[in-house]
């Protein structure tokens, strides 16, 4: 009865439930659509670590191949001395040099060949040589180079004693132009210590200030400008005659003594401010200011001789102690001191540089083997 009952109600609540209407059931709610996120941000790469930069390697030095300055022994007329005054744009160089018979002659050097100047059985000296090749200097007999006769050789050798003018007992012709206008000294004699700057013209000798002036021509530039010294005021100085007839005294430092020894064609002038009888010192002269130049270290005292159109200065400088035998020629280059013998290759010893060509060629003495020589030094070689 139990089980009877039991299929009973079971049978029942199958009915009722099958009664009930079923439930709709409720639509599935579509999902939202999820609303567009930013993308993240990016955060920036960091930076890549800084490379090390490699150490520059230097460039290795290109070899100096410019040639070295040299030194030429211009030899000797068969003696034992030679000396070397000057140097023309062509490279010709003048001076005097020493004969077997001991006599002193001027001569020329060209291209390795020392030509003698003469005459047999006197002395003689040339000072200058122009571009035009004219050569001046002076003739003298004995060892008495104060009773002189100034004298020119032309092209092909011949020598022509100028005069002296009526006051004069002898001369010097020291410096002459390419187109052959000769300048120099005029001497009172051994009594006197009267000196004058003569300027020749052919047959004519003129006096560039006068009598008793004290005055003296030591070089000339190509448009006839002449550089030498005149006393003023009791005082030696330093002054250039213009080719019209003007004239400038180079006032030097402190008032101190001077004289012009060289100019160039820009009518830069050098030459030497004394102090007192053992002081001297260079000096450039250029756009009207007269400044002193300084010597090589442990040489107090120098002299500037000659000066070409760069301005390139060539002198000598001395210890006033020691004397002649401590003589260095020097070069100075944008103001700055060289001595040559520190640039060049050789067991000479160069004394005096006395002047300098646009080329850089300098005409130099000084000492071989203990024996005098003229020396051509060739700063920069052209082979």
């Amino acid at each position: 009865r139990t089980a009877y009952v039991t299929a009973r109600a079971r049978k029942a609540a199958g009915e009722a439930l099958a009664a009930e209407p079923a439930k709709p059931e409720k639509p599935k709610e579509k999902p939202k659509p999820r609303a567009a996120q930013p993308p993240p941000k990016k955060e920036p790469d960091p930076p890549p670590p800084a490379e090390k930069p490699e150490p520059e390697k230097p460039e290795p030095e290109k070899p100096d191949t410019s040639p070295a300055p040299r030194l030429v022994n211009l030899g000797t007329l068969g003696g034992a001395g030679c000396v070397a005054y000057d140097i023309n744009e062509a490279g010709h160089v003048v001076g005097e040099a020493q004969t077997p018979s001991g006599d002193w002659h001027a001569f020329i050097w060209k291209r390795g060949v020392m030509t003698d100047l003469g005459p047999e059985g006197r002395n003689s000296c040339a000072f200058a040589i122009g571009d035009g090749g004219h050569i001046v200097g002076m003739v003298y007999d004995g060892d008495d180079r104060d009773q002189c006769e100034a004298a020119q050789w032309d092209h092909d050798g011949r020598l022509t004693k100028l005069a002296d003018g009526d006051a004069w007992e002898s001369s010097r012709s020291m410096a002459v132009t390419p187109a052959g206008l000769i300048f120099g000294i005029g001497l009172a004699g051994v009594a006197s210590s009267a000196t004058s700057a003569l300027e020749w013209h052919e047959s004519r000798v003129d006096e560039l200030a006068g009598m008793g002036s004290q005055s003296a021509v030591l070089d000339v530039n190509a448009d006839g400008a002449a550089a030498g010294y005149l006393t003023v005021d009791g005082r030696r100085q330093g002054v250039v005659w213009a080719a019209d007839g003007g004239r400038t005294v180079i006032e030097t430092l402190a008032g101190k003594e001077s004289e012009a020894q060289g100019i160039n064609n820009g009518g830069d002038v050098v030459g030497l401010v004394q102090a007192d009888a053992d002081d001297f010192k260079p000096f450039l002269f250029r756009n009207g200011n007269a400044v002193t130049m300084d010597a090589v270290t442990g040489l107090a005292d120098a002299i500037a001789r000659g000066v070409n159109d760069a301005a390139h200065v060539v002198g000598y400088a001395w210890d006033r102690a020691a004397g002649e035998t401590s003589e260095r020629a020097i070069v100075w280059r944008g103001g700055s001191p060289t001595d040559l013998n520190t640039i060049l290759d050789t067991d000479s010893v160069v004394r005096r540089a006395r002047r300098i060509n646009n080329k850089g060629q300098i005409a130099a003495s000084g000492v071989h083997k203990g024996e005098r020589r003229g020396f051509l030094v060739e700063l920069e070689p052209r082979g």
